[in-house]
């Protein structure tokens, strides 16, 4: 800014360099979801565990209900349940890559590129114009505000009387 290499005003070159610095970090947080792995021991005694539930499952089934469709039909689907949610969890554990259910990377960069040259085109660098017009109020201004004494009346019936920007 000193040297005029960017003539902007402090506080908007600040925000440009604090949205820079956002992006540095939202990049390593993708970085280190990438990257850091799912514990093994923990993946591990979850298959571990859900092996058990599925052989011990039918066995207490079949001691607990009368019925062998209902205790199939509870084995089949509680185990059915557990093993989804096992297989959604691997698939929410690595969100990058170019399977059906990860981001659509290609996608969100070509839309952030398309917007950045949005920002160099012409009239995204013109400044919008406003005009100041006086307009009557719709609401009685007795009915909004009550008789005060003094300058506090004065000053919201000012506020209401206040022009808008179009």
């Amino acid at each position: 800014h000193e040297a005029n290499t960017i003539k902007i005003a402090p506080p908007l070159l600040t925000r440009a360099f604090q949205e820079l610095s956002r992006g540095s970090v939202n990049l390593n947080t993708a970085r280190k979801i990438k990257d850091v792995p799912f514990p093994f021991p923990y993946a591990q005694m979850i298959t571990v565990m859900l092996l058990v539930h599925w052989v011990a499952t039918p066995i207490i089934a079949s001691q607990v209900m009368e019925s062998v469709v209902g205790a199939g039909s509870i084995c089949f689907f509680v185990t059915l349940s557990f093993w989804v949610l096992i297989y959604i969890a691997l698939e929410i554990d690595q969100p990058f890559g170019d399977d059906a259910n990860d981001l659509p990377l290609r996608d969100m960069q070509h839309d952030f590129n398309r917007s950045l040259l949005n920002l160099l085109h012409p009239l995204s660098q013109k400044v919008p114009g406003h005009q100041i017009v006086e307009r009557p109020s719709i609401i009685s201004e007795d009915a909004v505000i009550p008789r005060m004494s003094g300058t506090v009346s004065e000053k919201h019936r000012k506020h209401m009387r206040l022009a808008t920007v179009t």
